[in-house]
């Protein structure tokens, strides 16, 4: 399936707000969003308005209040709140993410949780090149001989742990069968913060992909390796503070899609030449 990143969604919709009100004309690379959640109360923040202030010799609250006003206006014209599911619904953006200017003039974005809930469908769904899904659990498709270890295999391995255990539970088969929408509703914070973390992983990996802009291979794998151990550290937070087995069924089904997601992009972040089967 097509990938459609939320936020690059809003980013085009904040690229256009800005032209259309300032003449400026960015490029979405230059719109940076920022997960946030829960350390502020935002799932995402942009500093662009603060970035144009001296640039447009204005007060950077006033920009970016200047922005939310015509991103909505743009948005309520245009497609930009639409179904992630590939449907041809188009919907009120308001039933899916509100934009908010804050202090200096942060661009704060929050999602909704019935927005959230397609989020995480549409992130365990998301197929990358070269990792298949193997009895369950995320695998490369290719391995060499030169494999070393790196600090997050711990928590691809808690990862896989917990997903074989759902299997033996009788668990996971009815999360991947489950084709009805997923409300995002009474979770714990670090739920949504372990959610936010893989939208923007997901957002960056196939952003990479589709520009390939960037020729430092060393560059890259230091952003992966930030990422990754960025992503270990929330989901061990999640694994601490959060029970997969002996829960309401719904809420056992949200959170393995979560360990899902997160184990997925672990290994979408790893360096090429790592095995993480032995920890399997």
């Amino acid at each position: 399936m097509q990938f459609i990143s939320p936020l690059q969604i809003i980013r085009e919709a904040i690229a256009e707000a800005i032209y259309t009100g300032f003449g400026i004309h960015l490029k979405c690379h230059e719109i940076a969003l920022e997960a946030t959640f829960p350390k502020y109360s935002a799932h995402y923040t942009s500093s662009v308005a603060i970035a144009l202030c001296p640039r447009l010799a204005q007060d950077s609250l006033t920009i970016a209040e200047a922005i939310i006003k015509l991103c909505i206006q743009t948005c309520r014209k245009s497609s930009y709140g639409i179904s992630l599911d590939n449907s041809s619904e188009n919907r009120d953006i308001d039933s899916q993410w509100q934009i908010q200017a804050v202090g200096k003039g942060w661009l704060n974005i929050n999602f909704t949780e019935q927005y959230l809930g397609e989020i995480l469908l549409l992130l365990e769904k998301l197929r990358i090149a070269a990792i298949e899904d193997t009895n369950g659990i995320w695998q490369k498709g290719f391995l060499i001989s030169d494999q070393y270890i790196i600090e997050d295999n711990y928590a691809y391995a808690r990862c896989c742990a917990l997903i074989r255990l759902a299997y033996r539970e009788h668990l996971l088969p009815l999360v991947l069968e489950k084709n009805s929408k997923t409300i995002f509703t009474e979770v714990k914070p670090v739920e949504t913060s372990l959610l936010v973390q893989n939208l923007a992983i997901a957002d960056y990996l196939m952003s990479a992909q589709e520009n390939c802009t960037e020729r430092n291979h060393k560059k890259i794998q230091e952003k992966q390796d930030k990422l990754s151990r960025s992503l270990a550290d929330v989901f061990l937070q999640f694994y601490d503070q959060c029970r997969i087995f002996g829960v309401n069924r719904d809420i056992a089904c949200r959170r393995l899609l979560l360990i899902r997601i997160t184990q997925k992009f672990l290994l979408a972040l790893a360096p090429t030449n790592i095995n993480y089967t032995m920890y399997l």
